[in-house]
């Protein structure tokens, strides 16, 4: 994971390519530093990934009474859908060719994370949209 034989580096200070995403990207999560070390571990053992560290990243944060969540990157997006508005919940999705890359919410509960696998696996929008209706019916208080 860096340019030294021999040499992982995970977490914070790692800038790391991600091919989810087809770049290099830095991620200031403990999530992510948690999965980058298993990864980062694994590598100089021979079972790691050799196509590289994908993941999707994710945050969550509360400000002034408002809890957001995201996970994805918004990098790069040409479509944006929403998904959920309901009051205060909103759900949208961010994507790019088609292919969804972000779910980003506010109040929205564990709906955001239940995109995380769709965003892992960049998956039509249209396999989105089908599950649409069952995210809807999460969020409702």
């Amino acid at each position: 994971m860096t340019g030294a034989a021999g040499v992982v580096a995970a977490g914070d200070a790692a800038n790391w390519y991600n091919p989810l995403y087809e770049r290099f990207m830095r991620v200031e999560h403990w999530t992510n530093a948690i999965e980058q070390g298993t990864y980062a571990a694994r590598r100089p053992l021979g079972t790691h990934d050799p196509d590289g560290f994908a993941s999707a990243p994710y945050f969550w944060s509360d400000q002034y009474g408002m809890l957001l969540q995201s996970v994805g990157s918004t990098a790069g997006y040409d479509e944006i859908e929403i998904l959920v508005r309901d009051g205060e919940k909103l759900l949208v999705a961010y994507a790019r060719h088609g292919r969804l890359i972000c779910v980003a919410g506010l109040h929205a509960g564990t709906a955001v994370m239940s995109y995380r696998c769709l965003v892992s696996a960049q998956a039509t929008m249209d396999t989105v949209r089908a599950k649409e209706h069952e995210t809807a019916e999460a969020v409702r208080p």
